[in-house]
């Protein structure tokens, strides 16, 4: 929460930008200041994000946390 609500205060439009894209904002961080994370999400060898559908139990590839 706190990280959301500096983001605000400080007008960061990256800060900004990475809250609306949705999911864990550290991931979003790592992926885009470290060229293999970002390389293993386009590749889709990790999720960034996942949102199980019924009759789902896990992800199809790891999460990035």
């Amino acid at each position: 929460m706190e990280l959301r609500i500096l983001a605000h205060l400080s007008n960061c439009k990256s800060m900004l930008n990475a809250f609306r894209a949705g999911g864990d904002f550290h991931s979003r961080t790592a992926m885009n200041m470290y060229t293999h994370i970002r390389e293993a999400v386009e590749k889709n060898q990790v999720l960034l994000e996942w949102s199980p559908k019924p009759g789902e139990e896990k992800p199809p590839a790891p999460l990035l946390k």
